[in-house]
């Protein structure tokens, strides 16, 4: 799951990080992480969320995104990020299953 095209700023808020992702996210990648509990949202950490710390900057500086977060940890920044990803496809699906 791809989120950033080559040369674009860094997103730096949580909402601008968010509104990139499920623009880009297919019909099938988007039923996918709805349909996934949050409790297990840590099964994307190492894919998923090792594309959104490299591209979005979060281990090259991207200190605004970081603090958006409230986290200090790339790592922990990437969950919040797939998180609130998770919680907006839940909205537009028109359910908060998985909780």
């Amino acid at each position: 799951m791809s989120t950033r095209k080559p040369q674009e700023p860094w997103p730096q808020t949580v909402e601008e990080a968010v509104t990139r992702i499920v623009s880009r996210l297919s019909p099938a990648n988007k039923e996918q992480v709805r349909a996934t509990p949050k409790r297990d949202l840590t099964r994307f950490h190492h894919g998923w969320g090792t594309g959104i710390r490299n591209e979005f900057g979060l281990w090259a500086g991207n200190q605004v995104l970081l603090d958006d977060c409230r986290r200090s940890h790339p790592d922990s920044a990437s969950m919040v990020i797939i998180e609130a990803v998770w919680e907006r496809l839940q909205r537009e699906g028109g359910t908060r299953e998985g909780m």
